[in-house]
């Protein structure tokens, strides 16, 4: 199990897009055409209950497919949204970090001034010798 989570703003974007398309233009062109679907079974009693039947099933069908594309178009537009709010909280995220090292450093400058600070460079000249001046310090 991956100790890391990731996640790529355009890739949501795209799945949303890709949702989207599902349900636009003429996917949802046999759904629509299911609201004109007027039976016509003839005149008799069973000729009427069947057409009241097909009539209920088809805008049955219909209703289902607009919930359908109402519930797919939510999801496209929550994902665009996510997509967005990555984006931004890590761009507030990433800038409260620089602020907050910036406060550290800050702070550690004024609490531990360079001259207390050991630089490992000015050991370079140190040839660790015991008998010479430079390193006083290490006997």
């Amino acid at each position: 199990m991956s100790s890391e989570t990731s996640y790529s703003p355009e890739g949501l974007r795209k799945v949303a897009k890709e949702i989207r398309a599902l349900v636009q233009g003429d996917a949802m062109r046999p759904f629509n055409n299911l609201k004109r679907v007027f039976p016509e079974c003839g005149d008799f009693p069973l000729a009427n209950w069947l057409d009241r039947r097909v009539l209920d099933r088809a805008d049955g069908c219909a209703l289902h497919a607009e919930r359908f594309k109402a519930a797919l178009t939510a999801m496209a537009d929550r994902l665009s949204l996510i997509a967005d709010e990555f984006e931004r909280v890590d761009g507030e995220n990433a800038a409260e970090v620089a602020k907050l090292l910036g406060e550290i450093k800050a702070t550690a400058e004024d609490k531990y001034p360079t001259s207390l600070v050991r630089n490992p460079d000015d050991e370079k000249d140190d040839d660790k010798k015991d008998d010479d001046e430079k390193d006083d310090e290490d006997k």
